[in-house]
């Protein structure tokens, strides 16, 4: 029920985190964050500046010596003509003709004169009267004496940065400026594209039918080679310096209101000409950001922290701390190379904003749950240990309740050392003031055989010395395999069982048994493990079975290889266990109500020993009713191939 309702929880976390960044990708609530990044990595995917490029700029100087703005027509002629003497391939005007002018004449014959000179017109949204649009051409005969005129619109997003251009502006009339066609009117720099390259560009023909915007990667302020229009006019620039250039020529000066924001990695202002210009030259080059579909970034935004979710089932707080840390720092790192080295725009901040929300919201769930856990378990041990609520925590509504849970904590921990400091002085009673006596007893036995005593008496005395000297070191060594690992080392586990035969061998001689041990010709079977606690568990077994063995009968031990692991066994010719021993013959104390042929009774401490021994290694100890009809205990353990030869041990 804890499981299914602690799932329910997880999903419902889940399913309110997608809803959340549901919404935000709808509603456009990430796009300023997104920005940052997108601002900071697109200049590194701008294409190289196109030396072709020139920017004739109408600054500051220009204003000063031609005078104040707007200029006469004839200004603007003479500079054209002083341009057109140097043979450009092209040149874009970026300057509003849409005034008649007494001077306009003049103009129009500078413009026909140069053939390709192409001119900016007024693409207005909305129109007027409730239209669409509204264009106003450049006025006559400055249109048609042009090579063309185009759109130079710039699109602002809603942060009000200039980050896309539509190239393609669409119209419902037939064309009706020189160089537009039916259904749009290209821009001004998609004009000098066809001039150049005689065909429309690839840009052009991906965005025509739809009218999307081309995304640009625009290059820092000031990345276009740039002269003075004064100084083009004056004849100061050399005509070599001129020849083939795509010249585009618009105001650069302060005041005349054709300064823009654009997105850089720097930020501020940029020329409208200069705007021209990278547009210009990221159609040369076929050179822009392309956006993730929409229909993609909720999934991609929803993936990540749904995996996150699904690995927190399995991994620790600390790691779950790691992954989302990594994740978070790899999607937004992922994001702005792709961007920067691919020109791929994948929005991270929708993906970022779901791992903000699960990450606490699911730590602060299972943080809960164990603090709820461990505060009823406490609460249990208290009980169980009849101690009173720390006088920190009665009553003290207003404390920390976190320094209160852990008040309770290290008391109960107070009371598990206690305990087990007490536990130890119990083991160390048992191993030493009972085993004292008993040992007392025995050599008391022994100084008494000369005198005139019944020996049955005195054999009978030493017997039972003897088996609670056995029992009790029995159970401290059961104690203690339980409550400590072992020093994992290398050790020969046939000569482990070779070390514990010759422990009981005297013993199976008082009973004339024969102590045959069946020899391994496969070479030495290494284990990682404790040796004396395998000598141990084996002298027990031995010893079991020279109590189970009639006078004069055989035990046989020895060890096999059994594919990877280790089997060693013993075999006695005895009775075997009774039937209700043998579902569980290794259970503590569970031997006390079995007497074999020899009517030698066992507390089953010493069988409970040797199946601790065998999974503190991490294998297996099993029974089985022997073909004599006695019992053959086994014990399995995997072999290691890792050895350290310096560490190896025999027992």
């Amino acid at each position: 029920m804890r499981q299914w309702r602690l799932f329910f929880e997880w999903l419902l976390i889940a399913l309110g985190a997608s809803l959340i960044v549901l919404l935000a990708v709808r509603s456009d609530a990430l796009n300023r964050a997104d920005r940052l990044i997108y601002d900071l990595a697109s200049p590194f995917y701008a294409p190289p500046t196109n030396d072709r490029i020139l920017i004739a700029a109408i600054d500051n100087d220009a204003l000063i010596a031609l005078g104040r703005w707007p200029w006469p027509r004839q200004i603007h002629a003479d500079a054209i003509n002083a341009a057109t003497r140097a043979r450009p391939s092209a040149i874009i005007y970026d300057v509003l003709f849409i005034e008649s002018s007494p001077d306009d004449a003049r103009l129009a014959e500078a413009l026909k004169a140069s053939g390709a000179i192409y001119l900016p017109l007024l693409y207005e949204t909305p129109g007027a009267n409730g239209a669409a649009y509204a264009i106003r051409q450049p006025i006559e005969p400055l249109a048609s004496s042009a090579a063309g005129a185009g759109t130079v619109n710039l699109q602002l997003d809603s942060d009000g940065q200039i980050r896309s251009i539509i190239i393609a502006s669409p119209v419902q009339e037939e064309a009706t400026a020189k160089g537009s066609e039916a259904g749009a009117v290209p821009h001004v720099a998609e004009l000098v594209y066809r001039h150049i390259n005689g065909h429309a560009s690839p840009a052009y023909e991906r965005t025509v039918h739809a009218g999307d915007p081309l995304h640009i990667a625009f290059r820092p302020t000031g990345s276009f080679r740039s002269v003075s229009l004064l100084n083009i006019a004056r004849g100061e620039v050399p005509p070599a310096f001129l020849r083939d250039k795509i010249i585009i020529i618009g105001a650069t000066a302060e005041g005349m209101g054709d300064m823009h924001p654009v997105s850089s990695a720097r930020g501020g202002m940029m020329a409208g000409v200069e705007v021209q210009a990278n547009l210009l030259s990221s159609l040369l080059a076929d050179r822009f950001i392309t956006y993730l579909p929409s229909q993609w970034i909720l999934p991609l935004s929803l993936a990540p922290f749904w995996l996150l979710l699904i690995a927190f089932w399995r991994l620790t707080p600390t790691q779950g701390l790691i992954l989302s840390i990594s994740v978070t720092l790899l999607i937004a790192l992922t994001s702005t190379l792709i961007l920067a080295l691919y020109g791929f725009w994948i929005p991270p901040m929708a993906a970022l904003l779901g791992i903000a929300i699960v990450y606490p919201l699911w730590g602060w769930r299972r943080l809960a749950s164990v603090s709820k856990f461990m505060e009823s378990e406490v609460d249990a041990l208290l009980i169980a240990t009849g101690m009173d609520e720390p006088e920190t925590t009665k009553h003290n509504w207003r404390g920390d309740r976190v320094e209160s849970d852990a008040s309770r904590l290290h008391q109960v921990i107070a009371v598990m050392r206690r305990n087990a400091q007490e536990r130890e002085e119990v083991l160390q009673f048992l191993s030493h003031d009972m085993r004292s006596p008993q040992a007392a007893i025995i050599a008391l036995i022994e100084s008494e055989k000369s005198r005139q005593q019944d020996p049955a008496i005195l054999t009978r005395i030493r017997h039972n010395a003897e088996r609670t000297l056995q029992l009790a070191d029995n159970f401290v060594q059961l104690a203690r395999v339980g409550s400590r690992d072992i020093e994992r080392e290398p050790v020969d586990i046939a000569d482990a069982m070779a070390q514990a035969a010759d422990i009981i061998w005297p013993q199976a001689q008082t009973k004339q048994q024969k102590l045959v041990r069946e020899g391994h010709d496969g070479g030495l079977l290494w284990v990682k493990g404790d040796a004396a606690a395998l000598v141990r568990a084996f002298s027990n077994l031995l010893a079991n079975a020279v109590r189970a063995t009639p006078t004069g009968g055989a035990i046989y031990c020895g060890v096999t290889q059994d594919a990877d692991h280790a089997l060693a066994y013993v075999r006695d010719t005895g009775s075997g266990l009774p039937p209700e021993r043998r579902d569980n013959p290794f259970a503590r104390f569970g031997y006390s109500s079995y007497q074999g042929k020899t009517g030698e009774q066992g507390s089953g401490l010493g069988l409970a020993y040797v199946d601790a021994v065998a999974r503190q290694h991490g294998g297996e100890a099993v029974y089985h009713d022997s073909e004599e009809g006695g019992a053959q205990f086994m014990i399995r353990i995997a072999l290691t191939t890792d050895l350290d030869m310096d560490d190896i041990s025999v027992g």
